[in-house]
């Protein structure tokens, strides 16, 4: 036996010959130099639903502070308390909605309202600025960007009124601001064309640009832009998608995921990013297209998910949990403990690069899979204890399913599927036949969280 890989990105493009790699509910994570396979395959987190506000539009936005997590619906400002939620105001908003905050007062902006919500008195107000599109803090300011202009203001110190005349315009190129990100401190204005980068002067007008940091690049509209302490990411205007942890932006988008982008509707793109077990997730979300794409910035590897509960609307968290707003008003809690979507079994697959041997057929006599599952229906039964109904549930969620091609993806065989053969939750097909080149899928549909530990064939 020997190992060969198991995709470690989804790379699929223009070109089927070149790479059917693809990674569906799965993310690539490294292993120790000892072990025999480098890589593992880690099934992405469960949703765990918390609640459902009804006949609200919506989750359009949420933000975490030192007193809570607290988030948006179109109608309603809320906050978490655990598993329930609490109403502390009444909001009119439209569409998506970017929120900032000092620790004392929470602001919204929506393109068209601002509100300012007083943590403290637990009351809100509206915000006297011209229609403004993003909303960020940095040292004791808040700074807003006025729609359909490239100008944007600053706030009085840790306070929510704005001076008239306290505005700065980004004249680098004439092109109007889509948002404003952070990063250690400074702001990266990013425009329709161009990017400029200001940072805190402590002048009477606080922030000035940085002359050397300007950059030739655009973001492709108004909500596709994520930023946190590990860099600034954003679709940019020739639908590449960059990364900044200083003033060079690097190109992460792969050609294959270009090549997607460029076949698909992003006028309604957003970007979101979270964090769990050391792994920084940026999310490029394409609700038109029903697309949620993520990119991994510990290893650089790009992976699609799927969900029962559709296409991901906020992410914001609270402590170590991170918390998924849906197009229905539901929130859901991530749970890395779950391979479930609120109840329903997640979907997972890879298809794995093809292999070959140097032009000569190869004879697949064998081919093993191993998968290690976590959180078992009933640790405290046996199998031999179990019913027939739990038996069939653990075989069921078990249960492996392969595919193969041998002409890059134009034709599939059946799938066959296989069971765990041994504790080590080894799978095994035999007698695949010859194959010149060949590329396998492997898929799940289970309840429970795994890590896919390897392939191999002889």
């Amino acid at each position: 036996m020997h190992s060969i890989p198991m995709a470690l990105t989804s790379d699929a493009g223009r070109s089927k010959v070149s790479s059917l790699s693809k990674l569906v509910n799965v993310y690539p994570e490294k292993n120790s130099s000892e072990s025999e396979n480098p890589v593992g395959l880690i099934s992405t987190p469960g949703l765990d639903l918390l609640f459902k506000i009804e006949n609200e539009g919506g989750i359009v936005g949420g933000i975490e502070n030192a007193l809570g997590s607290f988030f948006a619906t179109r109608e309603g400002f809320y906050q978490i308390k655990g598993s329930r939620y609490i109403r502390k105001a009444s909001v009119s908003l439209v569409g998506r909605v970017s929120i900032a905050t000092n620790g004392l007062s929470i602001m919204i902006v929506d393109g068209y309202k601002a509100y300012a919500y007083d943590i403290a008195e637990g009351k809100i107000s509206e915000v006297d600025i011209p229609r403004s599109n993003t909303v960020v803090f940095v040292d004791s300011y808040f700074i807003v960007s006025y729609n359909n202009s490239n100008q944007f203001a600053v706030s009085g110190n840790y306070s929510t009124v704005f001076n008239p005349i306290d505005f700065a315009a980004a004249e680098g190129s004439p092109d109007n601001i889509q948002g404003i990100a952070l990063l250690k401190r400074q702001l990266y204005i990013l425009g329709e064309k161009s990017t400029e980068v200001w940072y805190s002067s402590g002048e009477d007008f606080p922030f000035n640009p940085n002359q050397s940091a300007y950059i030739d690049i655009g973001c492709f509209n108004k909500w596709s832009f994520t930023y946190s302490v590990n860099g600034v990411c954003w679709l940019g205007d020739d639908k590449i998608i960059y990364l900044a942890t200083g003033y060079v932006p690097q190109r992460i988008s792969t050609h294959a995921i270009e090549y997607m982008l460029g076949n698909s509707d992003c006028s309604n793109a957003f970007m979101v990013n979270y964090s769990q077990e050391g792994h920084d997730f940026i999310a490029l979300m394409l609700p038109s297209e029903g697309i949620m794409l993520f990119y991994d910035m510990s290893s650089g590897s790009w992976h699609f998910r799927e969900s029962s509960a559709g296409v991901v609307q906020s992410m914001f968290t609270l402590g170590a949990d991170t918390y998924f707003g849906g197009a229905d008003c539901s929130v859901y809690r991530l749970n890395p403990d779950s391979g479930e979507d609120n109840g329903v079994p997640a979907e997972r697959y890879c298809i794995t690069p093809s292999i070959s041997s140097s032009g000569n057929r190869l004879r697949v006599s064998v081919l093993e899979m191993i998968i290690q599952y976590f959180n078992p229906p009933n640790v405290a039964k046996l199998p031999i204890d179990m019913t027939p109904e739990e038996l069939m549930i653990l075989r069921n969620d078990r249960e492996v399913l392969m595919s193969y091609t041998d002409d890059d993806g134009k034709t599939w065989s059946n799938e066959v599927a296989a069971s765990p053969n041994g504790p080590e939750g080894k799978y095994r097909w035999n007698k695949l036949g010859m194959t010149y080149r060949r590329s396998f899928k492997f898929r799940t549909v289970s309840r429970k969280p795994s890590v896919w530990a390897g392939v191999s064939l002889e």
